[in-house]
């Protein structure tokens, strides 16, 4: 497996590289590397030698669909004039194209200013911003799930520092349920405990069509008293009885309450512009809070940070799941700030990825210590004009050192002017 995705070489880095050179030596006569093993589908092309991954014959699949996570298999037309590949996809009906958002140079695509860094645990649970259903604001949290791949959905946030939750009655969070899952769900909290994956769970609350307000209490048998004083965060989890469900539901003003609602401390409104997550559950990802002044942040008061472990995971990556299909088509480039700590060992590389049914990797580009502005032209062979013109998924990804941890901070994700 080459070293941009997966588990297999990337866990022998050196031995992976001098492959790759190998490669590289006799690329006129390679026209093409075919792996296995990892169980999903993946192209990339690295100094000129092209890179599929083919693993979607019937197991279970390691990634959602728009990480290559789809059944599939290659097709390789061989002529004495070209080499034809085809990826044919098996058991799945192609997604209705969601609506285009034209994306104009100068526009702010993201800058993090978020409450929380949310995530899905499980790879087939979707998370995406959503102005289709909303309780209070113009944005909400929606989850995508299909307990035929994952038992438990769940998404959850850490809470840095702990939060004090003893002056609170109770934790509260609208949830809407589209009419085709009527009673069939239930939603429960579940807060972690002291121990290593010890978690207090609260009683699951049926849910009814339409906008619901899940009100757990805080001081009930479920929770104790050390775990209510100084909670590490909050996962909010769906059960059912029915087999094979599968839908979305959406998660709005998330807030503790006193005596009374109207006392109401609000922890997340998921106004943020898009919903992020850190693909592999080795790859950490939070916010940030600080200053423009103390060189915390680029600009605002918040920022994202990623943090990596090249031993654990080769090619760590940050993503977003569009909620409307990007039209970048007048977009010359986009940029992000990307800040990476002194002590940080170099080399590292930052890249950007453009999914539509297919993964289209930019060149990634090289970073040095302190803020970089990182920019990605989208005019080039790596972006067909037709992702260009209908991206649904974008990533951001990190390649270095095969043994080096860390983290590097990101703001100010922009669509940049002519």
């Amino acid at each position: 497996v080459d070293g941009h995705i997966g588990s297999s070489l990337d866990v022998h880095p050196d031995e992976r590289d001098k492959l790759h050179r190998l490669f590289v030596a006799h690329r006129e006569r390679i026209a093409a590397v075919f792996a296995g093993h990892e169980h999903l589908y993946s192209y990339e092309e690295r100094d000129g030698i092209k890179y599929y991954i083919t693993g979607g014959a019937g197991a279970h699949l390691y990634a959602p669909r728009e990480q290559g996570g789809f059944y599939h298999f290659v097709t390789v037309t061989v002529s004495p004039a070209k080499l034809k590949i085809d990826v044919v996809r098996v058991g799945e009906a192609e997604p209705v194209p969601a609506a285009v958002r034209v994306i104009k140079p100068g526009e702010t695509l993201e800058t993090w200013e978020n409450r929380h860094a949310w995530e899905a645990w499980d790879e087939s649970v979707g998370l995406s911003s959503t102005a289709d259903h909303v309780a209070t604001g113009k944005r909400a949290l929606r989850m995508d799930f299909d307990f035929g791949k994952c038992q438990w959905p769940l998404v959850y946030t850490a809470f840095d520092p702990p939060l004090d939750l003893s002056g609170a009655v109770t934790l509260a969070v609208d949830v809407f349920v589209p009419d085709g899952l009527a009673d069939m769900l239930k939603v429960g909290a579940s807060i972690p405990g002291d121990k290593k994956k010890e978690k207090h769970a609260a009683p699951p609350v049926d849910l009814k069509p339409g906008w619901n307000t899940v009100r757990t209490d805080l001081a009930g048998s479920w929770l104790p008293p050390t775990a209510r004083a100084a909670a590490k965060g909050i996962e909010w989890v769906l059960a059912t009885e029915a087999k094979g469900l599968a839908g979305a539901v959406t998660f709005d003003n998330f807030r503790m309450e006193g005596a009374t609602p109207s006392s109401a401390t609000v922890l997340e409104d998921w106004e943020g512009m898009l919903a992020w997550g850190a693909w592999n559950g080795t790859v950490g990802m939070g916010l940030v809070t600080g200053t423009v002044k103390a060189g915390t942040v680029k600009e605002g008061r918040a920022a994202v940070r990623l943090d990596y472990d090249f031993a654990r995971w080769a090619t760590p990556r940050l993503f977003a799941r569009l909620p409307a299909r990007w039209d970048l088509s007048k977009v010359p480039a986009v940029t992000v700030e990307a800040l990476v700590p002194p002590d940080a060992a170099l080399p590292l590389y930052l890249g950007f990825v453009a999914t539509d049914n297919d993964r289209h990797p930019a060149r990634a580009v090289s970073l040095k210590r302190g803020w970089n502005n990182v920019r990605i032209p989208l005019k080039g062979d790596w972006l067909p004009a037709a992702t260009r013109a209908a991206v649904t998924e974008i990533e951001w990804t990190l390649t270095g050192p095969g043994v080096a941890a860390g983290s590097i901070v990101l703001d100010a994700f922009r669509a940049e002017r002519p």
